[in-house]
């Protein structure tokens, strides 16, 4: 999605070159690809520009989160900024790409997207190297968790991107009950989606750099 007609041309080109997908639209704007996206059906990943007229990334990026929560969104910028990635990733995308981001990192972050995991760039680090609540504050909330609200955080967030029914047949419960522990750590902890959740497993050591869950 991007307003120069050239440039998203010249993406789609590069995009169709990914061996695990092929574009199925092209928009100029949110508002162009809100009506688009109507007749094309369900759609996998969208590559938003930051800069757009009528709708911008961040408008576009609330507008899919709130109406089309099965789609992934990866943000893309001329001149990124923490700000900017923040925000984003605040909005519910899983990354944020420059637009001169060579070919290799574009599919990696695509494969990324498409297993439901964060593109985490030098950007995306720096956005999320502040938290919410003094560190020391996380650890403790984190620790103070009921066993099993601890126990879905964990299988939440970890490397292999558990879905909630997944988590459910793990712990032999209900979707719905895991959803009400989701709810209730996030408002315990202040954070807002699972971006969110790994970074603070990350900050207070419940998961190791490699996305696994510590012993």
């Amino acid at each position: 999605m991007d307003d120069h007609t050239v440039v998203r041309g010249a993406y789609v080109d590069l995009l169709n070159q990914w061996p695990r997908g092929q574009v199925v639209l092209d928009a100029a704007n949110g508002v162009d690809y809100e009506l688009r996206s109507q007749e094309t059906g369900p759609i996998d990943i969208v590559l938003v520009d930051l800069q757009m007229p009528h709708r911008d990334g961040f408008q576009t990026t609330r507008w899919i989160r709130q109406h089309q929560r099965n789609t992934r969104v990866l943000g893309l910028s001329h001149d990124p900024t923490v700000a900017d990635a923040r925000e984003l990733l605040r909005l519910g995308a899983l990354g944020l790409l420059p637009k001169n981001a060579e070919p290799a990192e574009i599919f990696q972050a695509l494969d990324q997207a498409a297993a439901d995991h964060i593109h985490t760039n030098d950007l995306v680090r720096d956005a999320l190297r502040t938290p919410a609540l003094p560190e020391e504050e996380e650890a403790e909330r984190v620790n103070a968790l009921p066993d099993q609200e601890r126990h879905v955080l964990e299988l939440w967030v970890h490397k292999a991107g558990h879905t909630i029914p997944q988590i459910a047949g793990k712990l032999g419960v209900k979707p719905s009950t895991v959803n009400t522990h989701i709810d209730r750590f996030c408002r315990k902890l202040g954070i807002k989606n699972r971006v969110d959740a790994v970074y603070l497993a990350l900050r207070t050591g419940l998961m190791g750099r490699n996305g696994r869950r510590r012993r």
